[in-house]
């Protein structure tokens, strides 16, 4: 009986090491994602295999078995094409701009999606939380933001750091009954979200808010309802954090001010006062599409459409199609295509499934308005996601 008493404290301290351990390398990877990000010029996306290669070692030292799903395999298939496009492109060394970052966004894919899948779920995504709000407090020491909005920062960029950071303390919410400082951090991602001012990610948050509602309508009526005095609370303590300092209520009032305006100029589709971007992007498309009719198939290689009008289309099926063709499109959809059949056919609780289809509809949202194709923090949510959805044991009643 001692013995067995004995054992099974063994097994309890090494399981919690284990997890101790993936917590740790999740946070690592999403601590590096973070400053790679923000701060490109101080750590570039080249420099970004330097930590993710060794973290990636250190997992397979944990738990020697890699996670690797159909969506992987398609954007695995998609970065190949990428390099076989460098034949024909007309710049082989401007296209290094999107390789390096597609090389990264298979590692982070692999790495995140294995950490979740064969280790402790919990302790990778609050590892990942941790990391993120590590990097998070060092862009606010080093930029200010929120309280002030640097005119150099990338807001599209910081916004996706913290669009990843409210999809894992959700999806940690979904997975524990302590719910309630997740939420307080679910809800102060939001308002870093909104202080941004990135038009696209505020309106893809709320698309995917509203398309899971309609799906899931029931569901999501129940989550609220259970949970209506826990978000009342959170809302008043992220209030008065917010209201507390007149910088902090400011550039909340820049991002609603800037949502508001793009949701007018979506209506209008034409510029309008505050925001001349939308007649430029007309015509961004209208060219690349006038372009690409020319080679549909095949593309003109990756970066073909930097080199030849110094700038990207701002629109992944734009970017996509010019670069790539038909088959690169095709590829990189496919992967949202495969997440949506995995979604619908997965076992895990309602609640779960329900918060993962409200971020795949808003990730593809941003895809319209946004080169994100290789961006990093779109492989952590397809390698968070998809490995998630493998774990129907990790119900938690909601």
């Amino acid at each position: 009986m001692s013995t067995f008493i004995e054992t099974g404290r063994f097994q309890s301290i090494e399981q919690w090491l284990a997890g101790v351990q993936a917590g740790v390398l999740s946070a690592a990877c999403t601590f590096a994602l973070v400053m790679a990000t923000v701060f490109v010029d101080a750590l570039t996306t080249s420099r970004l295999l330097l930590v993710l290669l060794p973290v990636l070692l250190l997992q397979m030292l944990v738990s020697p078995r890699l996670f690797f799903c159909r969506e992987f395999a398609l954007y695995l298939a998609f970065v190949a094409y990428l390099f076989l496009t460098l034949l024909w492109t007309p710049d082989p060394v401007l296209g290094m701009n999107t390789l390096f970052p597609a090389v990264d966004f298979v590692l982070i894919q692999i790495i995140l999606g294995s950490l979740v899948r064969f280790g402790d779920a919990r302790a990778v995504l609050l590892g990942s939380l941790i990391g993120l709000w590590m990097g998070a407090g060092i862009l606010t020491y080093a930029l200010g933001f929120p309280f002030i909005l640097p005119r150099d920062m990338s807001y599209n960029a910081v916004a996706a750091v913290y669009l990843f950071g409210l999809y894992v303390a959700l999806t940690l919410a979904c997975m524990t009954r302590s719910k309630v400082l997740l939420l307080v951090a679910a809800l102060f991602a939001m308002a870093h979200i909104v202080a941004t001012t990135s038009i696209k990610t505020n309106l893809g948050v709320l698309l995917g808010a509203i398309s899971a509602v309609v799906v899931y309508f029931r569901e999501s009526l129940r989550v609220l309802r259970r949970h209506v005095l826990v978000l009342l609370l959170g809302i008043c303590a992220v209030g008065y954090g917010i209201v507390s300092s007149n910088m902090a209520i400011e550039g909340l009032q820049r991002g609603v001010g800037r949502v508001t305006l793009g949701v007018n100029v979506l209506q209008a589709r034409e510029d309008r006062s505050g925001y001349q971007g939308f007649d430029e992007r007309a015509y961004w498309a209208h060219e690349g599409l006038r372009t690409w009719s020319r080679n549909p198939l095949f593309g003109y290689g990756v970066e073909a459409f930097r080199a030849d009008y110094g700038i990207t289309s701002h629109s992944v099926p734009i970017d996509l199609l010019y670069n790539t063709g038909l088959i690169g499109l095709v590829l990189f959809y496919a992967m949202f295509a495969s997440f949506a059949v995995r979604l619908f056919k997965s076992q895990a609780s309602r609640s779960l499934r329900a918060l993962t289809f409200a971020f795949l509809v808003c990730n593809v949202f941003i895809t319209l308005s946004g080169t994100v194709f290789y961006q990093a923090f779109l492989a952590a949510f397809i390698a968070v996601g998809t490995a998630v959805l493998e774990r129907p044991s990790q119900r938690v009643a909601t």
